[in-house]
């Protein structure tokens, strides 16, 4: 029994000589991403091609997956709603995976946060298949210093930095409002 397969061929002419160069884009079959391509001769290439899964032509993987169940090239569409301040980024795809500074970080809910003591800007690219991978940078600044707290009453501001309070010399028969004026001396 024979089949009749679809091979996209380019001709290569040099000179007065012509070779027929066959293209295809290799893929997984279970989840469409293309996992390479193949530009050769026409005698080498069913020896290349085996039993591989294929489409003819050359697609680009960051761009294109293939539609199993057609063999046919599919747009990746593209993130959406992805934010960036400061250093966190935020809506991200569920689940993905954050690639940043060497590292690699494995997201579920949604948000990256990059930690460094190191003050910069960072590339970072996420993958979530079959989207199209999102590149952008995000920035590490240096921490904010704490607001300091309203200074507290009765010398307790001089007690939490370790000193002693303020001694405070009330007569104890003499108790003075702050609302009457104290009483003339003679």
């Amino acid at each position: 029994m024979g089949y009749m397969v679809k091979v996209a061929f380019y001709i290569y002419a040099s000179h007065e000589e012509v070779i027929y160069m066959a293209l295809a884009t290799f893929f997984d079959f279970n989840t469409g991403e293309i996992t390479g391509t193949i530009t050769c001769s026409e005698s080498a290439f069913w020896p290349n091609v085996g039993d591989r899964d294929w489409i003819a032509g050359i697609f680009d993987a960051a761009e294109y997956y293939v539609d199993a169940a057609t063999y046919r090239p599919v747009p990746r569409p593209a993130m959406e709603g992805i934010t960036v301040e400061g250093n966190i980024v935020s809506g991200l795809p569920v689940p993905c995976t954050v690639d940043c500074n060497g590292g690699t970080y494995e997201i579920d809910d949604g948000v990256f946060e990059y930690d460094t003591p190191l003050i910069g800007t960072y590339h970072f690219r996420v993958r979530s298949f079959p989207l199209r991978d999102f590149d952008g940078e995000l920035t590490v600044t240096p921490p904010q210093p704490e607001s300091e707290a309203p200074p507290a009453e009765d010398g307790a501001a001089a007690a939490e930095d370790g000193e002693e309070p303020p001694e405070t010399t009330t007569d104890p028969g003499e108790e003075a409002s702050a609302d009457e004026d104290p009483a003339p001396t003679e």
